[in-house]
């Protein structure tokens, strides 16, 4: 006997075949049309095709493919081709942002965000590439080789292969920098230059520059004066201080040291000596009683520097790689000089004597105290004043000047070099003028008896005299 089919089997079937095929037509339905509830970039799409809001978004694209391309020197390239050269396409990723809401995103409201799909013209695009400075700034690839190369500061080591780019290896870079959207891109963090493998000669030139550098970086000397550094021994000076074999290749000592050329510090000590010294050294700047900037030679006042402690302490510093600073020794002429501007200057209490002007100057504290007409040097028989910065070395009342074919008793005697001073001249009745071109003195400086007195009365030993 047959059992009838149920009924509420049938009831039940009907709903959920209907429901299916209601959810298949939906699913083939959304497979072309944008799903309710869906927002795009800010425009409400429920209903629309794909293509259809592909399109919409093509023609409010505003997309301007550029991307900032720095090379190994910090030069940024703008690469920025034109609109023909690529093609902008929104269907794959906005299928991609829709797809990954599911089902349940066929029933909810949404908001995407789509970036469109970037696709160069390879031809063109290599085209345009290759018209871009970047590329034609760069080199053509040469064989490794590793160099020293003097610089101001030292040495550097150059590569011949540094700067070396990889140019179809960059070109892919940057296009798929260009595909992806990348606006910056370094072309060295992404590996386009060469990196060279290194033969035994370079191996050789790298352990040089190696042993230049340890060198060179021993000392970071200052030198001072008075607390002042005045000069540095560092990288820039000790380069020049390696000592080279006969052949002009560096010297080597134990454990592949390069060895100090002593003879070089010594020679920079004596030309800091030259740049320094006034005793018998460099020329003065000098100001005159009329205020005229003049130069006069050096003479027997002012500093010397020791030139031999000042090596001596180097050549220590360096073995012990000590850059402490070292304050440089003088020797001071007369020793009251250090007291004067530490020798580097005449102060401002001085004597000043105008050889063609015929005239002497005494100053005390920067105020002119006393001025005399004067005879100086026989021009004639070449018995000259000597020019040149001294200082009175002492002085004496009532003294009897001696020389071949004369001895002359002076009242005020002031000492200022070798035979010479100030002294009165009671035998002459004027001064000044042009007297000491044919009949002037033996190499004194003659002055009237009461100006030689009053002077007498303010110079002091060591007070610097000033002749030109």
């Amino acid at each position: 006997m047959n059992k009838k089919f149920p009924k509420w089997i049938l009831f039940l079937a009907i709903p959920c075949v209907l429901a299916a095929a209601g959810y298949f037509a939906l699913m083939q339905y959304y497979k072309v049309n944008i799903p309710y509830g869906t927002w795009v970039n800010d425009m409400y799409c429920t209903g629309f095709t794909y293509d259809e809001v592909a399109d919409q978004l093509l023609m409010s694209d505003d997309t301007a493919v550029k991307i900032l391309v720095t090379d190994c020197h910090g030069k940024v390239h703008v690469v920025h081709p034109e609109k023909d050269l690529y093609t902008v396409s929104y269907e794959e990723p906005l299928k991609e942002a829709i797809s990954a809401f599911g089902a349940v995103g066929l029933f909810t409201e949404k908001s995407v965000y789509v970036e469109p799909v970037i696709t160069l013209d390879k031809v063109k695009w290599e085209q345009y590439v290759e018209s871009l400075d970047l590329f034609k700034a760069e080199e053509p690839v040469t064989a490794s080789r590793m160099t020293i190369v003097e610089t101001d500061t030292g040495f550097e080591l150059r590569d011949g292969l540094e700067h070396t780019l990889e140019k179809e290896k960059a070109l892919q870079v940057i296009a798929e920098a260009m595909e992806q959207g990348i606006e910056q891109l370094s072309l060295v963090d992404t590996g386009c230059y060469y990196t060279p493998d290194y033969d035994e000669a370079d191996k050789a030139v790298i352990a040089e520059f190696e042993a230049l550098q340890a060198f060179c970086s021993k000392l970071n000397m200052p030198l001072t004066i008075q607390g002042e550094t005045a000069y540095t021994v560092d990288s820039s000076v000790l380069k020049g201080w390696i000592l080279k074999d006969k052949d002009g290749t560096y010297a080597y000592g134990k454990g592949g040291v390069l060895l100090l050329d002593e003879a070089k510090v010594k020679a920079y000590a004596q030309t800091i000596s030259n740049e320094v010294t006034t005793y018998w050294g460099k020329p003065w700047q000098f100001v005159a009683h009329d205020g005229k900037a003049i130069e006069v030679e050096a003479g027997n006042y002012g500093r010397k520097l020791k030139t031999n402690n000042l090596s001596t302490a180097i050549i220590n510093a360096f073995y012990a790689g000590d850059s402490a600073a070292y304050e440089m020794e003088f020797t001071f002429y007369p020793e009251g000089a250090k007291e004067v501007e530490y020798g580097a200057g005449y102060g401002d209490s001085y004597v000043e004597v105008d050889i063609e002007g015929q005239h002497v100057y005494v100053y005390i504290n920067g105020e002119l105290v006393l001025d005399s007409p004067c005879v100086t040097g026989d021009v004639l028989k070449n018995r000259l004043t000597p020019t040149g910065v001294f200082y009175i070395e002492y002085k004496q009342r009532n003294r009897t000047l001696r020389g071949e074919d004369y001895a002359t008793p002076v009242s005020y005697w002031m000492h200022f070099y070798n035979h010479c001073g100030f002294h009165d001249a009671n035998w002459r009745r004027k001064f000044g003028e042009n007297i000491y071109l044919n009949d002037g003195s033996h190499g004194c400086v003659n002055m009237p008896p009461a100006k030689a007195k009053e002077m007498y009365g303010i110079v002091y030993s060591g007070m610097p005299v000033i002749v030109y």
